[in-house]
């Protein structure tokens, strides 16, 4: 009896951690398109760019995409110049005219996840292909940015 409930826990545990896994990241794929429609009220050419960009990187490399930011409006960005004085003011940010995307990158094995973050190194952005994949699409990089490391943000040139 105890053998069946071992066995019992251990197959819940596991329906529970792909179910978890799965779920999180059907979720994130949906966020990103809330983002990508966001982006595409505000100009149709610069939602195809970066949904091109983003399928390329899924379908080119081993990393997922996370969009932690697209369109912002001006109020938004207000909120976040006053969190980082180093991030571009109100109407000035290329975010505010869908220009612009922030996005972290991930892999995912079993239930552990590796991350491309802003606090990581311009080496390891640099190492993961996904900049000469921005390239292609004529996206300027953040990790290029003289004053400001900021290697999650791509932007329409």
């Amino acid at each position: 009896m105890w053998k069946k409930i071992g066995l019992l826990l251990v197959a819940t545990i596991i329906i529970l951690i792909l179910g978890y896994t799965f779920g999180l990241e059907w979720y994130q794929k949906y966020k990103n398109q809330q983002q990508l429609v966001e982006i595409k009220d505000v100009d149709t050419e610069n939602y195809q760019i970066f949904k091109d960009f983003i399928y390329e990187i899924e379908d080119k490399t081993d990393w997922k995409v996370l969009i932690v930011s697209g369109y912002r409006t001006e109020e938004e960005q207000e909120i976040l110049k006053k969190i980082n004085t180093k991030n571009a003011s109100a109407g000035k940010s290329k975010h505010n005219f869908a220009k612009a995307i922030d996005i972290c990158l991930y892999k995912r094995k079993f239930i552990f996840s590796r991350w491309l973050l802003k606090s990581s190194s311009k080496k390891r952005w640099e190492e993961s292909s996904i900049i000469q994949i921005a390239e292609k699409y004529n996206l300027n990089w953040g990790g290029n940015f003289k004053n400001y490391h900021d290697p999650v943000h791509f932007e329409v040139k």
